[in-house]
Formats: C-alpha cells, sequence, structure tokens
C-alpha cells in the first residue's frame, strides 16, 4: 500500500460504484468518542488492512454494499425519481433544482 497523498481515486470513473473515505481527524473522532481513547500511528494504519482482510469489518462492508444494493434496486414509491433525473440533466418534478 502507497502512502503517497497525491494518489487519486477518479470517483467520477464508471467503474468505481460505492466508496467510503474517512480522514485521520474523522476516525480519531469516532475512536474517541466510542473506545474511550484516540488511536496511536500504527492503529491508524492497521485500520485499512482490517477492512480488507479482517473477517467482520469485510463482512459489514459487504453488508453495506449489499443494502446500498437493495436501497438502488427499490423504488416503487419514486424515492430515487428527482436524483435520476438530475443524473439525467433533466429538472425534477419535485423539487427545485435544475
Amino acid at each position: 500500500m502507497t502512502e503517497n497523498k497525491h494518489d487519486v481515486i477518479d470517483l467520477t470513473a464508471e467503474d468505481i460504484v460505492a466508496w467510503y473515505v474517512a480522514d485521520r481527524e474523522h476516525v480519531q473522532d469516532m475512536a474517541e468518542a466510542n473506545f474511550g481513547r484516540r488511536l496511536s500511528d500504527q492503529e491508524i494504519k492497521r485500520i485499512l488492512c482490517a477492512f480488507l482482510e479482517e473477517a467482520k469489518p469485510r463482512g459489514l462492508l459487504i453488508e453495506a454494499l449489499l443494502a446500498a444494493i437493495e436501497d438502488a434496486m427499490e423504488n416503487s414509491d419514486g424515492q430515487w425519481n428527482c436524483y435520476d433525473a438530475h443524473q439525467e440533466g433533466k429538472p425534477c418534478p419535485t423539487c427545485d433544482r435544475k
């Protein structure tokens, strides 16, 4: 893994569908609020590995992705109509945004 701060993920690339980015301060705030202390530098470095290799975090990522897929597939009450219109560059019939 590279630690080059100039590495960029093109979030507009068609093959990038979902992502979650948590900066160091956000992670530290979450650690302190939920576990009573901030993380060491070594613990911070372990987080990416834990997401990729440990069963519980990886499973939760998969569960979150599956929940998002299910939500994206469900549009029976039209909750995605406004989003879809904006993605297509069309005005939404239910909001003031153009």
